[in-house]
């Protein structure tokens, strides 16, 4: 990926630290005035990137290396010392599905991830917690949603579960 500025390049390469171990994607920078590359820290396991709109992040996803964890979006400066921000966790895929969300900076700061195998699209906001639309949000458990409708001040009889019903509950199962 080109910087946004034209003069750094941004791409996955496979390093090996130790002779006899695997490779690991990782990030490396390099200036376009400059012949090295360096590698950027915190970036291990990247399955794709993309820049920030004003080129001082690289917006990146992650996966586990055996491809059955977690699946994460960050935002990384591309200055080498600070530390990467954590925007977003996406559980594992069944059957090592390969990575299958994108990220793009958008002209106001703001992430927009689309996640191919849940079909979502949402808007995050570097440095929050939650997504930007209204329509996503951070589940909640029981105990954190009874506090926040009982603060509301709503009565609550008891708390019971929503479950998917046999369809959904499929397609959950096929796709995570």
């Amino acid at each position: 990926q080109l910087s946004p500025d034209g003069r750094t390049v941004a791409y996955i390469a496979e390093v090996t630290d130790k002779p006899g171990t695997p490779p690991i994607n990782t990030v490396c920078i390099r200036a376009l005035d400059r012949y090295e590359p360096r590698r950027l820290p915190g970036t291990e396991y990247t399955r794709n990137l993309n820049y920030s709109v004003d080129g001082q992040s690289v917006l990146i996803v992650t996966r586990q290396a055996d491809d059955q964890g977690e699946r994460a979006v960050w935002s990384v400066p591309i200055d080498g010392v600070s530390p990467p921000i954590r925007l977003l966790v996406r559980p594992p895929l069944p059957n090592g599905l390969g990575a299958s969300i994108q990220v793009t900076g958008l002209p106001d700061g703001d992430v927009l991830v689309t996640d191919q195998t849940s079909r979502e699209f949402i808007r995050l906001r570097v440095g929050r917690d939650t997504p930007v639309s209204p329509f996503h949000t951070r589940e909640l458990n029981a105990v954190e949603l009874t506090e926040l409708l009982e603060s509301a001040g709503f009565a609550l009889e008891s708390m019971l579960g929503v479950f998917h019903g046999p369809r959904l509950a499929a397609i959950d199962t096929r796709h995570g």
